[in-house]
């Protein structure tokens, strides 16, 4: 999205202490795993939730949810706008929440959830969808991340000061989000690492994203609109009960770096 940004991280991402662990194909395309997302932008609101209702979401015992307060904890709700990549340009979104592995104490989240340096802190996936069959597919086959079974409409837009996200399947509308950012938002380059956490043939597996990127955190609801379809997608929302928002995180361009699926 923003030019200056896009060539300051080609130039970081030449620092970046690469080591290829394996190739994958997928429909005939060679991929280098880790796999470099060269040019994206994304979008994260994080949504207060009761832990009770996400329980119902996190298949395995061994992930629980990270308690903000009084019985809450937090839904990721993250649209994603990749412009460059080995499988070429496709757009993303993921529902997943804060879990700590194997914890037995709880932590301030709030500072940590931005950086998960902490390996056993990270988001569990919900669910994922992207919006076209290479995109899908390749997410699908190297990591296993419970993926949408169809193609979707997901667009993320900045427009006079305001950042809309949208997610459709066909016409029917499954969630529309829209925000004004702050005035005279002011992105810094940071280095940031997020773990991941999905179930996959009753299998718990583990994904390290490493970013470079330009990001802006602010905090409260604003002038904050949301808008939740009559859709699968959707539904998962409602039986969730999402409350009101925390956070947003915004990155006009960064640079995703995705290792190999581990099982843990």
């Amino acid at each position: 999205m923003n030019k200056e940004y896009y060539s300051k991280l080609k130039r970081e991402l030449q620092f970046y202490p690469y080591h290829r662990d394996y190739v994958h194909r997928v429909n005939g395309v060679d991929i280098d795993i880790p796999m470099i997302y060269e040019d994206a932008s994304a979008v994260m609101c994080l949504m207060l939730v009761d832990i009770k209702k996400v329980i119902n979401f996190i298949h395995n015992k061994r992930a629980k949810p990270v308690s903000v307060f009084m019985g809450k904890t937090l839904l990721a709700i993250n649209v994603f706008e990749y412009r460059e990549s080995a499988v070429g340009a496709f757009n993303e979104f993921t529902f997943s929440v804060p879990i700590m592995m194997d914890g037995k104490f709880n932590i301030p989240i709030l500072p940590l959830i931005f950086d998960q340096r902490f390996s056993k802190l990270g988001f569990y996936v919900i669910q994922l969808g992207a919006s076209n069959d290479l995109g899908r597919k390749h997410i699908e086959d190297i990591w296993g991340y419970p993926t949408y079974k169809n193609n979707l409409n997901i667009s993320l837009t900045q427009d006079n000061g305001r950042l809309t996200s949208t997610i459709k399947e066909n016409n029917d509308n499954i969630l529309t989000i829209s925000e004004s950012l702050p005035k005279n938002s002011k992105f810094k380059f940071q280095r940031k690492r997020f773990n991941t956490y999905f179930m996959c043939n009753k299998e718990l597996r583990h994904v390290e994203l490493n970013t470079l990127l330009f990001c802006k955190t602010w905090i409260g609801n604003r002038d904050f609109k949301i808008t939740i379809g009559d859709h699968e997608i959707g539904n998962i929302l409602n039986e969730l009960g999402i409350e009101k928002k925390i956070a947003t995180v915004f990155y006009p361009n960064a640079v995703e770096i995705a290792g190999k699926a581990i099982s843990v």
